[in-house]
């Protein structure tokens, strides 16, 4: 019985230990981080296919948000400097 009570505390700690290594050396950052880890500042907020190839991407940084569309020969930067629940209404002539 104290084998099998000293081998689950010895799996508990090695878990543990993994966890801590993972998000101590580069594992994705948590924002409650137990050592020192950091909110996420860079995250995709929607994206939409244009057709096989071409997708949209809203990507937000801080609270700055910037539409880029990927998968061309190039990928371009559509709009920059979105400001997190500002409407755009295009002017009409």
């Amino acid at each position: 019985m104290e084998i099998v009570a000293g081998l689950l505390i010895i799996i508990a700690l090695g878990i543990l230990g993994w966890w801590l290594l993972k998000d101590y050396f580069g594992g994705r950052p948590s924002s409650t981080g137990l050592l020192g880890g950091r909110e996420k500042r860079v995250s995709v907020i929607e994206r939409a296919t244009v057709d096989g190839r071409r997708k949209l991407l809203l990507v937000r940084r801080d609270n700055v948000e910037h539409l880029i569309m990927t998968g061309g020969p190039i990928d371009v930067v559509i709009e920059t400097g979105i400001h997190r629940g500002q409407v755009h209404h295009p002017q009409t002539p």
